[in-house]
């Protein structure tokens, strides 16, 4: 799927959603849960909880950083890109202010 930064996606397995921040120029397969992630419009309301793995608030990225999402629902699932797990991106730390 072509991505463009700015998107929305939703997993059909959950009722997780997800800004795209970063992408890389070419075509990627977003999935949860082993399911393709689509536009929220082409989603059909999935029977699931708010709780879980996916948080609020967090981004995931793959481990080079070429592809970057933000959780705006939370939900459960696992989120893969072209087969590679996301994991949460840590927080860049701030410079001490003595």
């Amino acid at each position: 799927m072509q991505l463009r930064v700015g998107a929305r996606l939703r997993s059909t397995t959950s009722v997780a959603e997800l800004i795209v921040i970063r992408v890389p120029g070419q075509d990627v397969d977003v999935r949860c849960d082993g399911a393709p992630m689509v536009a929220p419009e082409q989603a059909a309301d999935p029977v699931g909880d708010t709780s879980g793995d996916l948080q609020l608030g967090k981004r995931y990225c793959n481990a080079d950083g070429t592809v970057e999402l933000l959780c705006t629902k939370p939900g459960t699932g696992v989120l893969t890109v072209d087969g590679e797990t996301l994991g949460v991106k840590a927080p860049k730390a701030m410079p001490a202010s003595d």
